[in-house]
């Protein structure tokens, strides 16, 4: 009787851990798609930005946002035609 027991609590646990991986992995794709959307809005930000370079010779893109300019240092790569 002890062993039918464990083996329903065994049972039990696993399915909780299965759905809590299944939930882990739509937030996790979630999170990949609005990232992706980040990137793609930044793209967008940076077809209008200038760059120079901060005190430390890092690249320093400004981005006009919302009627201000904000900077930020990123790393710049030459992506040729797209």
């Amino acid at each position: 009787m002890f062993f039918t027991a464990a083996k329903r609590m065994t049972k039990a646990a696993l399915k909780n851990f299965t759905a809590e991986i299944r939930r882990k992995r739509r937030e996790v794709s979630r999170l990949q798609e609005d990232l992706c959307d980040m990137r793609a809005v930044a793209f967008q930000h940076l077809d209008h930005a200038r760059s120079s370079s901060d005190l430390k010779g890092r690249p320093l893109v400004r981005i006009r946002h919302g009627g201000k300019m904000t900077a930020g240092s990123f790393e710049v790569f030459d992506l040729g035609d797209r």
